[in-house]
């Protein structure tokens, strides 16, 4: 997809990957925002952040649920506790290429996220009810990062770490999510190019997630990155993560770039859209009879 171009500021380079951590604890809140308070922000910050390793990726995120969209509509009723399951993939994956498996839940403006890399095809047959370890055994993937193999068993290097023991923890707790709705299917497509900074300790990282876009067909991650727009041109989701509370000169920069938290989920927004359009098409077609 042709993605957005924001006004460059530029910001130093990081050495450390965001890629190889599988557990996450922090609060998350999102903005909305235009490329003129985009770059009044950045204006503000940009000396306190670098760049992670891959600053910017097309981030491809394939949403789970049941038939019934249970989890979704429950996430927006806004109870203490919510959770969703998602497979992401930084850009096209084949049937043996890594992706992510994640478990996002969120009690009391917290978020807790789980994730495990596993192959795409092995990410596909675990959230359809196969054993974790049997999927990964059975579809391991294609070691693109290092393709050194253990002396000992044979396997890459990725391929110990999805059969590691927090690997297959994580993958329980995922397991007794995903039986506790019963039958979970891919429902969504988000398609975002995301650029992604962190502070130089650690504390605070940033995103931007640029024109992001949805689709509930075509659920795979080898076809065309194209969906229906989730916001307004021009409009740009921003996400600060963090644990602690904000530093003075964060709460600084949002109040002079006038930037306040929003309700932004992007699959519950992409849901409430996909449902007023299909109930628009339900509206056409029961007129379309009375018409005949």
């Amino acid at each position: 997809m042709d993605a957005m171009v924001l006004p460059m500021v530029t910001v130093a380079r990081s050495n450390r990957s965001q890629l190889s951590q599988n557990v996450f604890e922090r609060r998350e809140k999102k903005y909305l925002m235009t490329p003129v308070q985009y770059t009044c922000f950045m204006q503000q910050v940009h000396e306190q952040f670098v760049e992670d390793e891959y600053p910017r990726s097309l981030i491809l995120s394939i949403y789970y649920d049941t038939p019934d969209h249970r989890m979704i509509r429950r996430s927006s009723e806004k109870p203490l506790y919510k959770e969703k399951i998602r497979v992401r993939s930084y850009g096209e994956a084949g049937a043996d290429d890594p992706v992510f498996v994640e478990l996002k839940k969120k009690y009391r403006g917290v978020v807790y996220k789980r994730r495990l890399r596993c192959s795409r095809r092995a990410a596909e047959c675990f959230l359809a009810g196969m054993p974790y370890e049997q999927a990964v055994t059975s579809f391991p993937m294609n070691d693109m990062l290092d393709d050194r193999s253990n002396a000992e068993t044979g396997t890459s290097r990725l391929q110990d770490e999805a059969l590691s023991a927090r690997s297959c923890q994580i993958a329980h707790e995922i397991t007794e999510t995903r039986m506790r709705y019963g039958l979970i299917i891919p429902s969504m497509m988000i398609i975002t190019d995301r650029v992604a900074l962190h502070t130089r300790d650690d504390a605070i990282r940033i995103t931007f997630d640029l024109e992001p876009q949805w689709r509930t067909s075509d659920l795979t991650f080898e076809q065309s990155f194209e969906g229906t727009p989730l916001l307004p041109e021009g409009e740009t989701i921003m996400e600060i993560k963090c644990l602690d509370a904000y530093p003075l000169w964060l709460v600084h920069a949002l109040n002079v770039s006038r930037l306040y938290p929003t309700a932004c989920s992007k699959y519950e927004r992409a849901f409430t859209q996909s449902q007023k359009i299909e109930d628009g098409r339900t509206w056409r077609c029961a007129n379309e009879g009375d018409n005949r």
